[in-house]
Formats: C-alpha cells, sequence, structure tokens
C-alpha cells in the first residue's frame, strides 16, 4: 500500500512539472511571425488631404489593431484623410507583438501658377495680367476676381489695385494667386503736393507734438493706410477739403505699395 502510495506521488509531481507550466510565460515577438503589408492605397488629390492607406496583418496571435504614424491604435487597417508624404503603420497582435510597414503617398493635379501684370492708369482699367499655369490635370480654365471661368490666360481692361486670378483644371483642382496691378502714381510728382499743401500746414501734420509729421516721407508712408482711408470719407484734411482726383490720386499711391517713386 504504502509503496503504491509513493508511485502516486511522484507522477502526480511529474504530471505538475510537465503540463501547463507555460501557460502564462511572456510571449517571445522576436520569434513572431507576425507579418504587415499595405493592401492598397489611394494618393492625395489637389493637397485636399483624401489619401488613404489600408494594411493588412497576418500569421499573428488572436486580433489585431493598427496605428499610423504613432497616432492611437484603432481595429481597422484602414486610414483615411491623408495628404501626399511618407507614413508608418504599425500592427499589434493580441500577443503584443508589433510589426512595422511604410507608405508613401503623392499628391496628383496640384497646380502651379505664375502670373505677370501690365500697370493701369488711376481711376481707369487700362491693366493687363497674364497667367501661365502648369500641373498634371491639363484644360486650364482661368477666372479673375469674381467673374466666370473661360479658356482665356490673358485679363485686358482690368483695374489699378490688387486682383485674384483662379485657375482650375479638368480634375476640379483650384489655385488663386494675387497679383497687384500698379496704377503708377509718383509721390514725388503727384501726392507729395497734396499732402503739403492741405494735410502738412500749421496745427495739422506738421511736426506738433504728439501727432504724425506729415513733413517727412517715413512719417507719411508709416500712416498710409490710414490717411487713404481718411481722405477716402473726407475726416481729412481737417480744414479745407481734396477734390475727387486727388482723394483717387492717393489712393493709388496707396494701393502700389505707397512707395518713394
Amino acid at each position: 500500500m504504502r509503496r503504491n502510495l509513493l508511485l502516486l506521488t511522484g507522477l502526480a509531481v511529474f504530471l505538475s512539472s510537465c503540463g501547463g507550466g507555460d501557460e502564462d510565460a511572456t510571449p517571445d515577438c522576436t520569434v513572431s511571425d507576425l507579418v504587415v503589408s499595405i493592401a492598397g492605397s489611394s494618393n492625395d488629390v489637389c493637397g485636399q488631404g483624401i489619401g488613404e492607406i489600408e494594411a493588412a496583418a497576418t500569421d499573428g496571435a488572436g486580433s489585431y489593431e493598427f496605428s499610423i504614424d504613432g497616432q492611437s491604435f484603432q481595429s481597422s487597417g484602414l486610414f483615411t484623410g491623408l495628404e501626399a508624404g511618407a507614413y508608418t503603420v504599425t500592427v499589434r497582435d493580441a500577443n503584443d507583438c508589433m510589426k512595422t510597414v511604410t507608405a508613401s503617398l503623392s499628391d496628383e493635379g496640384g497646380l502651379t501658377i505664375e502670373a505677370t501684370s501690365t500697370s493701369s492708369t488711376c481711376g481707369a482699367s487700362t491693366g493687363a495680367i497674364a497667367v501661365e499655369a502648369t500641373g498634371d490635370g491639363g484644360n486650364f480654365q482661368y477666372r479673375l476676381d469674381d467673374g466666370a471661368f473661360g479658356s482665356a490666360s490673358e485679363f485686358t481692361g482690368v483695374s489699378s489695385g490688387l486682383h485674384i486670378v483662379t485657375v482650375k483644371d479638368e480634375i476640379g483642382c483650384e489655385e488663386d494667386k494675387e497679383v497687384l496691378v500698379l496704377s503708377g502714381v509718383s509721390f514725388k510728382d503727384q501726392v507729395s503736393s497734396i499732402i503739403s499743401t492741405n494735410c502738412a500746414v500749421a496745427t495739422c501734420h506738421n511736426g506738433t507734438a504728439g501727432i504724425p509729421n506729415f513733413t517727412s516721407f517715413g512719417a507719411i508712408q508709416e500712416n498710409a493706410a490710414t490717411i487713404k482711408v481718411k481722405t477716402g470719407n473726407k475726416t481729412m484734411p481737417k480744414v479745407g477739403s481734396l477734390t475727387d482726383l486727388e482723394i483717387q490720386t492717393i489712393a493709388c499711391w496707396v494701393d502700389d505699395g505707397a512707395k518713394d517713386n
């Protein structure tokens, strides 16, 4: 009887040492067969951030989670709303083993605009803007400010001032560019005398403490935007008034960039 008990005890010890002891062991991810790959992708278009990358995983343990560029993990391998660029996708399985794969997206249909302008006359519309567009889409259409799109890349009869040229292609990409059409108004020949006669006078902008000194070009240039507004709404000068032509001449000079010309 005692012999039988010893045999049973030994068998129990043997079974205990051989069975089920590795169930809680930490998986060795260095020998994991986990594989991640790019199942599909679509490029961005016109810089809109509509690119996509889809990753897939195989040969890992349990279910998979996916992350792109270090962001939070998700159950789906599909990533949307992507711009052109390089990305790193990480997959994680149920054993917390991880593998990575890289993918790159390009930008299809991007537009580049170059524009040149010809000066107008202050108060008239004699300027011109010529536009050159390049890109993948082709069949370019052109628009000036809020006008209609058309096939002509040159606009004539343009007034002085800042304008916006818009180009779109057959894919539907659009690109805007600001274009300044100069009036050619001269500060020395046309604006200086208006300000010195009407503004840089006694009791008004002639160097009195606390008031900009309009006997100095630097002060005039620094306050050019304010001068345009106040002469335009006829609150400047305080004494007397400017003609509509004088007001328009000042506005054109300011729109040209208030240059010392």
